[in-house]
């Protein structure tokens, strides 16, 4: 079983970072891009019932958006995890979500419904 989670950047939560532009206390502050990898900061975690699962294999990369012009910009990432099919035996799956600032995400699944 595969699970994809797709990360978008918002407002709140966007493709670049305030940093002071010095290391002086009191520097005036600049914006940084996000690092490609940020997505690391993300915890994911699958549980079915309520046993907590861990995957055969992980992957994520960044995405991108790009222009006609020229240039591209990080828009978010995408991460997939690949599971073992026993283990959602219950017929059920939840995804948490908690990325490093902000609320944490859950989604449940009703595994039946999409067979």
């Amino acid at each position: 079983m595969r699970i994809v989670v797709q990360i978008q950047f918002t407002n709140s939560y966007g493709p670049y970072i305030i940093r002071p532009t010095g290391s002086r206390s009191g520097s005036p502050k600049g914006f940084v891009p996000r690092p490609y990898d940020f997505w690391k900061d993300f915890d994911v975690q699958v549980s079915s019932g309520d046993q907590k699962l861990r995957p055969i294999s992980s992957y994520g990369r960044p995405n991108f958006g790009c222009s006609e012009e020229g240039g591209c910009i990080l828009t978010g990432a995408t991460l997939q995890f690949d599971f073992s099919v026993e283990p959602f035996a219950s017929g059920s799956a939840t995804v948490d979500v908690l990325p490093p600032e902000g609320d944490p995400v859950t989604l449940d699944f009703d595994l039946d419904h999409l067979r």
